[in-house]
């Protein structure tokens, strides 16, 4: 399924720079990365169909052990980094968390009852600011790592090889270091077979968590969500100290109309 609030809360997912046209989704770019170390993946992946893809909803069910309950899961986001999560409470089974995360490519925004630590509870509104944005971006990189990777270099990630695993339960991934502005965002692994995104080594934000250590955000289940276009289903986090966060995926919509304001902060 972040920078995120704490081990239980998950979080993940996207971030995305200019809004699309009220009810319209932004036509395809000329241009289609079929070149680079990403050219493996974007084959796999859906080819051409892949990189048509500008906007994505996803819905489905989020489930936190510490919770007690699943939540309701729908995430949306435009090319190349908005991103909206939500998360909110099933009556049934009583998940007591509700979390809304959104980026605009530029500024980050947090609601619900879930909260940030560390300098997202600043009570100086720029340097909460400034982490909020942080962790919001964050949850976009680690959704799209897994969904959308190829959006990520268009988003400002600069995608670099590290080489192959050569030993380890990973042996034969393919392995790349993720950054902003030379600071790390994250180390994911491409399966040697499938060149389909594995896992993505993300380390705490110390602004937000000062101890630091880190959380490996995992992809499953790919499925054809749609003219060949293969997506995760399942999406986990989890952390050294146990613990695993799940996000179950029921259905993708490839390309949808967002509503103009749909990254937009509410009340904003």
């Amino acid at each position: 399924m972040p920078e995120l609030p704490s081990p239980r809360v998950l979080i993940l997912l996207i971030a995305l720079s200019a809004a699309c046209g009220a009810g319209e989704a932004p036509a395809p770019s000329a241009e289609t990365p079929a070149d680079g170390p990403l050219a493996g993946y974007i084959s796999a992946a859906g080819g051409r169909a892949l990189t048509e893809v500008r906007t994505l909803r996803a819905i489905g069910v989020s489930f936190d052990p510490d919770d007690r309950g699943n939540r309701r899961l729908t995430v949306e986001t435009g090319h190349p980094s908005r991103y909206r999560q939500r998360e909110g409470t099933i009556a049934t089974t009583g998940a007591r968390h509700r979390t809304l995360i959104g980026f605009d490519g530029t500024t980050g925004w947090w609601a619900g009852n879930t909260f940030l630590v560390g300098e997202g509870l600043s009570r100086d509104p720029d340097v909460r600011a400034r982490a909020v944005t942080r962790a919001a971006r964050q949850n976009f990189i680690n959704f799209a790592a897994g969904a959308l990777l190829w959006w990520l270099p268009d988003a400002g990630v600069t995608v670099s090889t590290l080489g192959a695993i050569s030993d380890g339960p990973n042996r034969g991934a393919a392995a790349f270091d993720l950054a902003i502005d030379g600071t790390p965002v994250g180390r994911l692994l491409l399966d040697g077979e499938t060149h389909l995104p594995r896992q993505l080594t993300v380390e705490y934000l110390t602004d937000i968590r000062p101890e630091g250590g880190e959380y490996i955000v995992s992809y499953h289940d790919y499925k054809d969500a749609g003219g060949g276009v293969l997506l995760p289903y399942r999406i986990t986090r989890s952390t050294s100290v146990g613990g695993e966060v799940q996000w179950l995926v029921s259905a993708y919509t490839l390309n949808p109309a967002l509503p103009a304001d749909t990254f937009v902060r509410p009340g904003g």
